[in-house]
């Protein structure tokens, strides 16, 4: 953000921001800071490589499991759709970096695209990725509830259709909470992009958009993720319980992958939680970050490593 307040202000160019639907450049341009130009391009190539690797295993899933389930496929989709807008702030950057973006009424709409969608892309998957883990938990309950009643008498058909009944309820409630989220985090995500899309009277400056979309907009994800996280990690500690208490043989065979793929899921969510307060609400934190181009380049890496690419790839 430091970054673009600054070429913002710069006196070097005449610029127009939201006066009219033109810019004026001075034919002087100072040369682009190679550290921060070249980690950006090589994040946007690293985001287009995952896409091309998350669409061959989409490919395949699909191939695999057809139409049976939806939410699996549907979750790699908005997991590449997630990297394809990270793709583009970084590509937004990088143009930032070599002056070639023009800042008048599309700047900070691309700033808020390249801000906002690759979280509302990430908070979808991550729902559709709860939604599927609640289903697994609920379906290994119905089994062991099924198993544990046909050792005690014997089994009828209207006892055969009332458990298929509770399945179903169970798995509609799930898919219709899942849909409610979603619809939720849309219309949120789509609000704020709005916002910054249709600003015509313009941002006085960075800090204005900042007050204006960028921290309201930080709050509410830090609040999602956080209760992701709990969601997540409570879910996945649910299934760890029931499948080591009646499923002994695949609790010892699998129990490394599980916990490994609980715990991938759930650390980035906490850092991308704590990283956000923190740049909301402490403000020698925010500081540090901000005093050079360098760190807020640095912290972008770690940020996208810690808390974006490391939770789409597991």
């Amino acid at each position: 953000m430091e970054l673009l307040e600054t070429a913002l202000n710069s006196e070097i160019f005449d610029l127009k921001i939201r006066d009219n639907r033109t810019c004026k450049w001075n034919v002087i341009r100072p040369p682009p800071n190679m550290y921060n130009l070249r980690t950006d391009q090589i994040l946007m190539g690293i985001c287009c490589v995952s896409i091309g690797v998350l669409a061959y295993i989409n490919y395949r899933v699909i191939k695999i499991v057809g139409k049976n389930d939806k939410v699996l496929v549907l979750m790699i989709f908005f997991l590449k759709m997630a990297l394809l807008a990270q793709a583009v702030f970084f590509g937004f950057q990088a143009s930032v970096q070599q002056h070639f973006t023009c800042y008048h009424q599309n700047y900070y709409c691309m700033l808020g695209i390249g801000a906002i969608w690759p979280s509302m892309f990430q908070g979808i998957a991550m729902t559709l990725t709860f939604n599927k883990w609640v289903s697994y938990t609920q379906l290994l309950q119905a089994v062991k509830q099924k198993v544990d009643f046909n050792s005690r008498e014997s089994i009828t058909l209207d006892d055969e259709n009332e458990f298929a009944r509770r399945l179903a309820r169970n798995k509609l409630i799930n898919n219709v909470a899942a849909a409610l989220t979603i619809a939720g985090i849309s219309t949120v995500s789509l609000t704020y992009t709005g916002k910054a899309c249709s600003n015509f009277d313009g941002f006085s400056d960075q800090d204005d958009y900042t007050n204006e979309i960028g921290d309201p907009f930080k709050e509410i994800i830090a609040l999602l993720y956080f209760f992701f996280f709990l969601a997540l990690l409570s879910v996945g500690l649910a299934f760890l319980y029931f499948i080591r208490k009646d499923h002994q043989e695949f609790y010892l065979a699998y129990k490394c992958q599980m916990i490994s793929a609980i715990f991938l899921l759930t650390v980035p969510l906490f850092i991308r939680c704590v990283l956000d307060f923190l740049m909301n609400h402490s403000d020698s934190f925010s500081n540090f970050i901000t005093s050079s181009d360098e760190r807020v380049t640095t912290y972008n890496i770690i940020f996208f490593t810690t808390t974006t690419y490391s939770l789409i790839v597991s």
